[in-house]
């Protein structure tokens, strides 16, 4: 049983066909499989034992699945023989776009070379092509898995196209080189003095020294003044349009966001003039954490303000409410003095007399 995904079934595995081409070449036909695509309930599900794990090691069954794929597909397809391929990516619309390949392709003709696409053949197809090949170059990245269906000690030469990032494919690709013991070589050709990275964005391929070096060593120093032609051929502009193209897009500047000036200079000081940048000359350290205050002291109650005089205090209640001083009083005199001197009926002058007379007793 497959279960079909949901990422990849529509665009690039069962509409392409790729997933259908392979079990057919294993010998499963399409009566005896079916597509899971809703929850679906069995009385018995059988989990294979693994061949290969943790990108080093595996088993014998491992190389099995691709000697019966090269087996079957020697029976369903013929191909002319290129005893000599050069896999390219640049027909294939990936996440990668390889600047200055169609270069590499001019110049691995020259050596004899055949430029093969892959995506333009059927799987079958494609295993013939790689099986009867002698020698394969390659980019470093999916293409390089086409090893899987290489003869023992063919040489297969990986072009690494991002620099740093290299080992991060290489690991799943020594798998393969060991399980199909090829003749592998790994050279450097980016220069990639932007931001660049193995599965997104723009590369920039080069003949470099370590490249021409390489032609040397492997195909003499009539390759090697060939490959220093060609490097005049590359285009830097071009690179430089595509990267800022590729980045220019709101989705892939996240991609980037994060990275700061030094990490641009840093990048063009290694690629350019092959000198390392101490960062910590370039980026002041954090500042130290500021010692915490200290605590602050309790707040002191404020005292409770003495009360006022008895006399002070009469005077106060005199002055806010005359009348009402007279009318509260406990002296039933001053009450009645009082109710008198404020009455309405009387003369004012009586009143305010009152007020003065009491201020002057009390003081």
């Amino acid at each position: 049983m497959l279960k079909r995904s949901k990422r990849f079934s529509q665009d690039c595995i069962f509409r392409w066909g790729g997933a259908t081409q392979f079990l057919t070449l294993l010998g499963l036909e399409k009566e005896r499989y079916e597509i899971i695509e809703t929850p679906t309930q069995f009385k018995e599900v059988l989990v294979p034992e693994e061949c290969a794990h943790s990108l080093w090691n595996y088993t014998e069954e491992y190389n099995l699945i691709f000697n019966t794929l090269i087996e079957n597909a020697s029976k369903k397809a013929e191909v002319p023989f290129f005893p000599k391929l050069y896999i390219t990516h640049s027909q294939w619309s990936g996440a990668v776009n390889c600047v200055n390949e169609s270069v590499f392709e001019e110049f691995f003709q020259r050596l004899d070379f055949h430029v093969f696409a892959p995506e333009k053949f059927s799987l079958a197809e494609q295993i013939l092509y790689l099986n009867n090949a002698q020698e394969v170059v390659t980019t470093l990245g999916t293409t390089a898995h086409l090893g899987l269906f290489c003869r023992p000690n063919t040489f297969f030469a990986c072009l690494a196209r991002a620099g740093r990032y290299s080992d991060e494919v290489l690991s799943a690709q020594t798998l393969i080189s060991r399980a199909r013991r090829l003749n592998v070589h790994v050279v450097d050709t980016s220069c990639n003095f932007l931001h660049d990275y193995f599965s997104y964005g723009v590369v920039n391929l080069s003949f470099n020294g370590n490249f021409q070096n390489f032609c040397r060593d492997i195909w003499g120093e009539e390759a090697f003044l060939l490959s220093q032609r060609f490097s005049l051929k590359t285009q830097t502009d071009a690179y430089i349009r595509q990267w800022a193209k590729y980045y220019s897009n709101p989705n892939n500047f996240k991609k980037i966001q994060h990275l700061s000036a030094f990490d641009f200079v840093s990048k063009m000081a290694y690629e350019l003039n092959g000198e390392v940048l101490d960062k910590k000359k370039f980026v002041p350290p954090p500042p130290a954490p500021k010692p915490a205050p200290p605590p602050a002291p309790p707040k002191k109650k404020p005292l409770p303000r003495p009360p006022l005089p008895y006399k002070t205090r009469l005077l106060n209640k005199l002055k806010k409410n005359p009348q009402s001083f007279f009318s509260d009083s406990h002296n039933p005199a001053l009450r009645v003095l009082g109710k008198i001197c404020f009455s309405p009926r009387l003369s004012s002058t009586l009143g305010k007399g009152l007020i003065v007379l009491t201020q002057k007793f009390l003081r």
